[in-house]
């Protein structure tokens, strides 16, 4: 839970500053949901499942695509907003350096996990 709190706190406290700064705490919601889907569908490929939770066809239009996936990113994102409110972020106070290398490691985390999907994707449709 610990960890959890603490990249909520880096994604709010980047959100919060800059020129952008408005709605920072969905935004961070919405950026720990994108990667707790990542983590689904990297799952979800492993087990060959994808085509049993994201269900529909190529000839589907682009609203029937983007629902089978909100349906998969809706409870991920309500559980983080059950489990991060607001009042939690704001509280969390951490020093410079422990920031400092928490946006270092989750630039990293996020890069090697797009790296991951996007490798097991190019290996699952090698396999079909």
């Amino acid at each position: 839970m610990k960890t959890l709190q603490f990249v909520g706190y880096l994604f709010f406290r980047y959100y919060s500053k800059g020129r952008y700064n408005y709605s920072p705490y969905f935004r961070m919601l919405c950026s720990m949901t994108l990667l707790g889907f990542f983590h689904l569908l990297q799952i979800f490929i492993l087990t060959n499942s994808v085509k049993k939770y994201i269900n529909y066809s190529p000839g589907d239009d682009l609203w029937t695509k983007r629902l089978a996936v909100l349906w998969i990113m809706l409870p991920i994102g309500l559980v983080l907003y059950l489990l991060l409110p607001p009042k939690t972020l704001n509280t969390l106070k951490y020093e410079e350096e422990e920031i400092r290398r928490g946006y270092f490691y989750l630039i990293t985390y996020i890069i090697l996990s797009f790296a991951l999907i996007f490798i097991l994707a190019f290996l699952q449709t090698k396999k079909v």
